[in-house]
């Protein structure tokens, strides 16, 4: 789910760099809304395994207070930083965090990957 999220910013990213007419912002804000909820519920559903069951509670606590504080942030700095450095840098910017949500799923997806069994031991004693 959070691959599939990732996969659908670096579309938002392509489209909002193919153009600038008002379809490219519509297909931008409309993958934007369907790829941050599947990064979200990926990341939601990841954060319970993480922790003790003592400690599930805070953690999802303060996830959702970083999560919702950085929106708030980059909610009231995205008009300053469209204004400041244009929309192509902002299309630019996503990047490295599209890369890192690409990194973890494959750091995740690796962790959780059992180890090989080697030949010898398949055969079992002799």
């Amino acid at each position: 789910m959070t691959a599939v999220g990732a996969a659908v910013f670096a579309l938002v990213v392509i489209v909002g760099l193919a153009g600038q007419q008002l379809m490219h912002f519509w297909w931008s804000l409309l993958l934007l809304g369907v790829g941050w909820n599947f990064l979200f519920v990926g990341g939601t559903a990841l954060l319970p395994a993480s922790y003790a069951p003592a400690e599930q509670f805070r953690a999802q606590g303060a996830n959702d207070l970083v999560v919702f504080g950085s929106q708030a942030v980059a909610s009231l700095s995205a008009g300053w930083f469209l204004f400041s450095f244009g929309w192509n840098a902002m299309m630019l910017a996503c990047v490295p965090f599209i890369l890192g949500a690409f990194a973890l799923v494959v750091w995740k997806t690796r962790l959780d990957r059992p180890a090989p069994v080697p030949v010898d031991a398949r055969a079992g004693p002799r």
